[in-house]
């Protein structure tokens, strides 16, 4: 409905990192279309250390139109863990309109084929790790076109970098690079005319005196004749933003407007057109009717385009009119009724923004006031800010950006609000009606700082607010003036600022910092090196300390990196230390403010698994943890990059975490977890699926044995348990219900569905094989209507 509504079409355990879909165009094969996976630049669903990387696992397919998707096996990654798979980024996915054969452009390696509907792939054009960029498409003929990167992707080159066409279904290929083209090039992107099949335009960056540079070509197909018209970029003046900007190559595309050859859409950090393929240079007069996205500067308006969003990725085209356009961006979808209308003078385009329901949100982290029932929510977001918002258990608010550029930490204090943005900018604001207001703010970073992550985090002292700890790389500064800093700075402030030399660590950076509630004043903060084992300190009476205690973490490998501290706040002793790398123990325990750290990663841990030379452990990435103190105990949670798991039993090495909500978080790529004990709720920042937000119920614990009754639902425990290789599995049901019985493994992922149908009141019995699955522990879940429940069991074998 024209992106009124969205419904999502993944599974939970399918992957978000969606980098292209494409549909067969021809007649009778219109339901049939493919998705890739991974992206190679700018991928902040990666940890903050850059240790574990996130991949695409392949390509899939949906033939009902979008209704289901599946795994193309012969894209799965063997090797999830690694960059070690020719299909673990793949950026573009094209189908000739002739023939359906798929060309896929993969980065690391090149260009990509199947003509058996994916069964099979061969690298036609490019070498395995030769290049880091590609680019394809086809055109209506089913000629198709490609350029491969002079960036390499560490392998020696076999061939020549550069643009090629194939006239014969991408079996055989020719050079078509013009001699203009620049010898050395990193991404290139291309677009071939819809109404003329013989066009095809590239755009490429290339680097000069360590800037960016860009050349733009239009070159016809058949006869490899080139245009240069590098020259006629746009190159508007701007106050504060670099206009042709590519940001290393992470926003880049070309699109043809479908009836019209010369009308060319380039999308980079801002949105350009030309109404003549850039044959003639923009001239300043005609700065509002060229860019048209991304951001603006013109007598009116200054900053982010009125419903746009900078970083451009994707042009499409209306098939039914080829007036009105669609662009996505790292703002979500924005939609172009007519993409000709003409500007001029101060004027705006004006698009409209889709994005109601469209939830597809990068948080960073997610934060919740300490105050029970308080509904008010916020939290850091990639490239969008800190959407601030409330919540009624039923609906949310309108969303405010509180902070600006990358959202990143967060804190809802008595007085005043902190947020900040990349590089450790930090914002107080003060409230109107409980509200977090710009109109009360301040720019309170220690001006003095250096060296602080692109996501830096800060923590006010929960017992005493006018305490800040403040991390920057190796130094920490204390901050016991919050409420003395004027209001109104812009460029950070001295006042309160003090940089305790002696808490720094050395040739370590901070990376995660927390404080102590009860007992006060207890700060933990940890060191993590690229090379060494990281490190833990702890301050006692921090708002005046200046001396540590450190411990070294001997369990985790060197090169770990600490993504979170998590403290109990009925507890200051007890802590939960994340360390976010693959294949090294990457959760840790101590009850004795750090003096015995113990490795509680249990199951989290995964199995070894070994393809080629290559072993790994098949266990997530640990993100962030949380402690909550509950009338029935103490519950862990850690939210992981294949979702929230939560134990009641710390067992050391043998701990068992239970995956939380496995039916909707899933195996969502889950940054941050935060918890208030005043009602136990519990918050989670995702990235790709915002935020989730439930309450601790003692009832829903996987292990609570339901007495069974006529009339109630119930799940029993399987029998017997362990097994091997078949169980008995019961339920019950008091009235008659659509049920959903799903089995899946430790990490979240669905390996079985045994019921998924109607099914009639009363005790229904089945039998489940395990006799294809490996040993472990697995998960069976049932929904019947409103009601849920789950149990574990064992395979042994």
């Amino acid at each position: 409905d024209r992106g009124q509504t969205w419904i999502l079409k993944n599974t939970t355990t399918q992957p978000l990192s969606v980098s292209w879909i494409a549909q067969d165009p021809r007649t009778g094969h219109t339901n049939t279309w493919y998705y890739s996976t991974g992206e190679f630049l700018g991928n902040s669903a990666s940890d903050r250390g850059f240790t574990a990387r996130f991949y695409g696992n392949g390509i899939y397919k949906s033939t009902n139109n979008g209704e289901s998707w599946n795994l193309l096996p012969a894209t799965e990654d063997p090797g999830p863990n690694e960059w070690n798979w020719e299909f673990d980024y793949v950026s573009k996915i094209v189908i000739s309109p002739t023939t359906g054969t798929i060309f896929t452009a993969n980065n690391g390696m090149g260009i990509y084929r199947s003509d058996d509907d994916g069964q099979t792939f061969d690298l036609v054009l490019g070498g395995y790790g030769e290049f880091r960029y590609a680019d394809v498409d086809v055109a209506s003929d089913g000629d198709v076109v490609a350029v491969i990167s002079e960036n390499s992707a560490g392998q020696p080159q076999s061939i020549d970098p550069g643009v090629y066409r194939s006239t014969n279904d991408g079996v055989d290929w020719d050079s078509i690079t013009p001699a203009s083209f620049p010898g050395t090039h990193d991404r290139s992107v291309l677009a071939i005319s819809p109404s003329n099949s013989d066009l095809v335009y590239v755009l490429t960056l290339w680097y000069f005196n360590n800037n960016e540079t860009f050349s733009f070509h239009r070159i016809t197909i058949s006869t490899g004749a080139s245009l240069d018209r590098s020259s006629n970029l746009p190159d508007f003046t701007s106050q504060y933003y670099t206009v042709l900007n590519a940001q290393g190559g992470y926003n880049m595309i070309v699109s043809v407007k479908p009836d019209d050859p010369n009308f060319v859409i380039l999308g980079l950090t801002n949105l350009f057109r030309s109404r003549d393929g850039f044959s003639t240079r923009p001239t300043p007069s005609q700065e509002a009717d060229v860019w048209i996205g991304g951001y603006v500067d013109n007598s009116n308006y200054l900053g982010q385009y009125p419903l746009n969003h900078p970083d451009h990725h994707v042009i499409a085209w209306d098939p039914t009119d080829p007036d009105k356009m669609w662009n996505g961006n790292d703002g979500g979808i924005y939609y172009a009724d007519d993409i000709t209308v003409a500007l001029s003078g101060s004027e705006i385009f004006p698009w409209q923004d889709k994005n109601a329901g469209y939830n597809v949100t990068q948080f960073y982290t997610a934060t919740i006031p300490d105050d029970a029932e308080d509904d008010r929510i916020m939290g850091g977001t990639q490239d969008n800010g800190t959407p601030y918002f409330t919540f009624d258990g039923s609906s949310t608010s309108n969303s405010d950006d509180v902070s600006g550029g990358d959202g990143c930490y967060a804190y809802f204090g008595n007085t005043y609000a902190y947020t900040s943005s990349q590089l450790g900018r930090l914002v107080r604001l003060g409230y109107s009606n409980g509200d977090p207001d710009w109109g009360q703010y301040s720019i309170i970073t220690p001006s003095t700082a250096s060296s602080q992550l692109f996501v830096n985090p800060f923590r006010v002292d929960p017992n005493n607010e006018d305490v800040m700890y403040y991390p920057a790389g190796a130094v920490f500064y204390r901050n016991d003036q919050l409420s003395s800093i004027p209001s109104g700075l812009n460029s950070g402030t001295t006042i309160g600022w003090t940089n305790v030399g002696t808490l720094s660590v050395g040739s370590f950076t901070i990376s995660a910092i927390d404080i102590s509630i009860q007992p006060a004043h207890i700060l933990y903060y940890a060191g993590s090196s690229g090379s060494l084992q990281p490190r833990l300190y702890r301050v006692d009476d921090a708002t005046t300390a200046t001396s540590r205690q450190q411990y070294v973490m001997s369990g985790a490998t060197g090169g770990s990196y600490i993504h979170d501290i998590a403290v109990n706040p009925d507890d200051g002793g007890e802590i939960l230390i994340v360390v976010s790398n693959y294949n090294t123990v990457s959760l840790f325990h101590s009850t004795d403010s750090g003096q015995t750290i113990v490795d509680v990663e249990g199951n989290l841990r995964g199995e070894e698994r070994t393809v080629g030379s290559y072993t790994y452990l098949t266990g997530p990435s640990i993100r962030s943890a949380t402690i909550l103190p509950t009338d029935d105990g103490v519950v862990y949670l850690v939210a992981t990059s294949t979702g929230v798991y939560s134990t009641t039993s710390l067992q050391g090495s043998n701990t068992i975490w239970d995956q939380e909500s496995p039916e909707l978080i899933g195996n969502t790529v889950c940054e941050y977890i935060d918890s208030r004990s005043s009602d136990e709720t519990v918050v989670v920042g995702t990235h790709g699926r915002g935020i989730y937000i439930g309450k601790y119920d003692p009832a829903a614990s996987l292990d609570t044995d339901e007495p069974v009754s006529p009339e109630r639902f119930n799940l029993a425990q399987n029998y017997p348990n362990p097994f091997n290789p078949s169980t008995t599995i019961e339920f019950t049901l008091p009235t008659a219900e659509q049920v959903k019985l799903t089995v899946y493994n430790i990490n979240g992922q669905e390996v079985a569905e045994l019921v998924n149908d109607y099914r009639q009141a009363g005790s229904h019995t089945l039998t489940f094989n395990g006799a294809n699955l490996a040993s472990g522990i697995y998960i069976y879940r049932i929904k019947a209507g409103s009601y849920t429940a789950a149990h574990k069991m064992m395979l042994v074998k």
